[in-house]
């Protein structure tokens, strides 16, 4: 599946804004730089982002209710799937995503992401991001 039948799938079907798919696109370019110095994802996947892990990570929206005073825990976040694509989903901020990740190398791209290109509001913090302790 290409990658603009999933922005259709994303945006008609699935409750994705515009901007939660422009959010993604950033998401998606970064995630392809760092994956060349970190091997976040496999080299393997690197062109089926779209489908294999946004897609994949968005099916489960459906199953969440974002309430007020809820958060949702991503335990061994890696390279954000699923909780960065759910983080960028959510608009409520009364509801926290929060990642845990173990790997200093995964932890730093996922605070890069989330502060360098404003993927959350400012003013709410919608998500954390912890190590998880081995």
């Amino acid at each position: 599946m290409n990658d603009l039948r999933v922005q259709e799938i994303l945006l008609n079907n699935m409750g994705f804004t515009q901007e939660n798919v422009n959010k993604l696109k950033i998401f998606h370019d970064e995630l392809l730089r760092y994956n060349k110095k970190f091997n976040l994802i496999s080299r393997s996947t690197e062109n089926d982002i779209w489908s294999r892990h946004f897609l994949d990570s968005a099916q489960i929206v459906k199953f969440i209710h974002f309430q007020d005073n809820k958060s949702l825990c991503d335990l061994g976040s890696g390279a954000g799937f699923p909780g960065m694509v759910l983080a960028i989903f959510n608009k409520n901020p009364n509801f926290h995503v929060n990642l845990y990740e173990k790997s200093p190398v995964k932890r730093e791209f996922l605070n890069f992401v989330q502060s360098s290109f404003e993927i959350f509001q400012t003013s709410e913090r919608l998500m954390r991001i912890e190590c998880i302790l081995s």
